[in-house]
């Protein structure tokens, strides 16, 4: 039988997951109109932050015992430092004409609701496996 807290890991997990696949389903050639130098900047910026989260994430889910409160604790704890994380700079700052700024937060609100959409699909597969024993 699938414990509490199996519901909440493996909707962290999948959510993240998906978001880091939905990229590579993405048609390619739609940052093209950004400027390549920030972007790429801000990419690296973001990474680095992720991976901190991460590692910190880790790092306090060691002090945990059980599997399933490791993974809640380094994929909450990756979420909220990521979240939290001050950044420098964000891309629509640098874009120049309205069309610019609408298709990228267009794109970034994409990301965000595929992320929580994910993250609330993933609580209902588990739920229902959990249901389903």
């Amino acid at each position: 039988m699938l414990k509490e807290c199996s519901v909440l890991s493996l909707s962290l997990t999948s959510g993240f997951l998906f978001t880091m696949m939905l990229p590579l389903f993405k048609k390619q050639g739609k940052t093209n109109k950004y400027p390549q130098d920030i972007y790429k900047k801000i990419v690296e910026e973001r990474k680095d932050i992720y991976a901190k989260g991460m590692i910190l994430g880790i790092l306090l889910a060691l002090l945990t015992k059980d599997p399933c409160n490791f993974i809640i604790v380094v994929m909450g704890t990756t979420f909220l430092f990521y979240t939290l994380h001050p950044k420098s700079t964000y891309m629509v700052e640098h874009l120049k004409t309205n069309s610019e700024i609408k298709t990228w937060v267009k794109e970034y609100r994409h990301m965000q609701v595929s992320w929580y959409s994910l993250f609330v699909a993933g609580i209902t597969f588990a739920l229902f496996l959990k249901l389903a024993k």
